[in-house]
C-alpha cells in the first residue's frame, strides 16, 4: 500500500515536471532572458506569499483536522487565505521588485493557490491521495497547454500570456479539489468559533509560518541577491539552472507529503520513526541517482537544445547546486516528521540555520564567483539545514545513526 502511494505521488509529480520544463524551454525560446527572470521573480512573490498564506492553511492544517473539532480550524484556513492574500500582494507592491500592473495576477494567483492548498490539505489529511495528486496534476499540468495557446495559438507572447496561463491552471484545479471534497461526503462538525482551538493553531501555524518562511527564502533570496549585481539576465540563467536542479525534489516532495500524513494521523512514535526511515532512505537514493545524471549532462545541450546561447553558464549553476539538492531533498523528509509530530519549532530552527548560512555565505561566494557562487551558497545552506534536521529527528525519535543504513525489513 504504501509503495502504491510513493509511486503515484512521484509519478504525477514527474508529469508536472516534465510539463513544467517544456515551458521553460517555451518561455526561453519565446520571451527571451530578460522575460524569463521577471517571471521567476513573480512566481517567486506568488510562493512567497502562499507560504505565508500556511500559517493556517498548510501543515497546522493537517495536524489539527486530526485533532480538533474541524470547523473552526476550516473557517480560519480559509478565512486567512483570503486575508493572507491581500496583506502579502500589499507588501510587495511597496517593494521595487515589479510594475504594479502585475499586481492582480500576483494576488488572484495567491488567492487560488492557498485556497486550492487547502483542499489539498483536507484530502491530505483524509488519506486522499489520489484526490490531492489529481489536484496537483491539474494545477502544474494544465500550464503546458494554455501556454501553447496562448503563445501559438493567439501568438500572444508576453509575460502576461503566462501569467494567464498559470492564472486558468490554478482556478481549474482549485476548483476540482472543491468539486473533489464534495463527492467525498466530508462532514464539519463542533462550534464554527473555538477560541481555544484557534490560539492552539495561532501558536503551532506561527512556528510552521517562521519554518516555510525560512525555507522559501533559503531557497529563492538569491535570486534577488543576484538581480541587484548581475541585472535580469542573471536572474534568469540562475532561475533557469534551479529549476532543473529541483526537478529531482520531485520525489523528496511527494514523499514528504506522504510522511507528514503518515505521521500525523498516528500516536505510536515508533511508527512514526519506521516510516520516516523508509521514506528517507528511498529519498536519498532517489535523489542521488538523479543529480547524479543532471550533472552529467554537457552545456551544449542547454544552450543548443533545450534553451538558447544565451544560457551559457547554466551547467555551472547546476554543478554548485548538485550536493544541495541531495541534502535538501533528505531535510523535506525529516522537516515533515518534526511537523507532524508536534516538534515545529525543530524544524523552524534547521531553517533558520540554512538562512543564515546562506546570507554568510552569499555575500562571500556571490561576490567572488557570481552566479555560480550563489548556486554554491545554497547547496552549503541546504547541507546545513540537513545536519540541523537530521540531529534534531536522532535525538527526538532516539534513533542510532546506524539506524539510517538501508535494511531489508518491510516497512510499516
Amino acid at each position: 500500500m504504501m509503495w502504491q502511494k510513493i509511486f503515484s505521488t512521484v509519478g504525477a509529480r514527474y508529469l508536472v515536471a516534465v510539463a513544467n520544463l517544456v515551458v521553460v524551454i517555451l518561455n526561453a525560446k519565446a520571451l527571451g532572458l530578460q522575460q524569463v527572470g521577471e517571471i521567476g521573480l513573480l512566481t517567486a512573490a506568488v510562493n512567497l506569499i502562499i507560504t505565508f498564506n500556511s500559517l493556517f492553511t498548510g501543515s497546522t492544517l493537517v495536524y489539527f483536522l486530526s485533532r480538533a473539532h474541524n470547523r473552526p480550524v476550516l473557517l480560519l484556513a480559509y478565512g486567512w487565505a483570503i486575508v493572507g492574500s491581500f496583506i502579502g500582494t500589499g507588501i510587495f507592491a511597496l517593494l521595487p521588485f515589479f510594475s504594479l500592473t502585475y499586481m492582480p495576477y500576483v494576488l488572484l494567483l495567491s488567492l487560488l493557490g492557498s485556497v486550492a492548498n487547502v483542499n489539498t490539505r483536507r484530502l491530505l489529511a483524509w488519506n486522499n491521495i489520489s484526490g490531492f495528486n489529481w489536484t496537483y496534476l491539474l494545477q502544474g499540468g494544465l500550464i503546458l497547454p494554455f501556454v501553447c495557446l496562448l503563445y501559438y495559438g493567439v501568438g500572444y507572447r508576453t509575460v502576461d500570456a503566462f501569467l494567464g496561463a498559470l492564472f486558468l491552471s490554478y482556478l481549474i484545479a482549485m476548483l476540482t479539489s472543491l468539486g473533489i471534497l464534495w463527492s467525498y461526503g466530508i462532514h464539519t462538525f463542533g462550534k464554527w468559533v473555538e477560541l481555544d482551538v484557534w490560539k492552539n493553531m495561532l501558536r503551532y501555524g506561527l512556528w510552521a509560518a517562521v519554518d516555510n518562511a525560512a525555507e522559501v527564502l533559503t531557497t529563492r533570496i538569491n535570486h534577488f541577491l543576484i538581480r541587484q549585481f548581475t541585472g535580469w539576465g542573471g536572474v534568469g540563467l540562475l532561475d533557469s539552472g534551479t529549476k532543473v536542479s529541483e526537478s529531482v525534489w520531485n520525489i523528496s516532495r511527494a514523499l514528504g507529503f506522504l510522511a507528514n500524513s503518515s505521521v500525523a494521523r498516528t500516536a505510536n512514535e515508533a511508527e512514526q520513526k519506521q516510516k520516516t526511515l523508509h521514506l528517507l532512505r528511498v529519498t536519498f537514493a532517489g535523489t542521488f541517482l538523479l543529480v547524479a545524471v543532471i550533472v552529467c549532462i554537457p552545456e551544449w545541450f542547454y544552450t543548443e537544445i533545450l534553451f538558447s546561447e544565451e544560457f551559457v553558464g547554466i551547467t555551472g549553476v547546476i554543478r554548485g547546486l548538485a550536493i544541495g539538492m541531495v541534502a535538501f531533498g533528505c531535510h523535506t523528509i525529516l522537516s515533515q516528521y518534526l511537523i507532524a509530530s508536534g516538534h515545529v519549532k525543530y524544524s523552524a530552527l534547521s531553517s533558520i540555520v540554512g538562512l543564515a548560512v546562506l546570507l554568510a555565505a552569499g555575500v562571500i561566494l556571490i561576490r567572488a564567483w557570481g552566479i555560480v557562487g550563489a548556486a554554491a551558497s545554497t547547496s552549503v545552506a541546504y547541507v546545513a539545514m540537513c545536519l540541523t534536521s537530521l540531529t534534531s529527528f536522532a535525538r527526538l525519535s532516539g534513533t542510532r545513526w546506524h539506524e539510517f543504513l538501508p535494511t531489508l525489513r518491510k516497512s510499516v
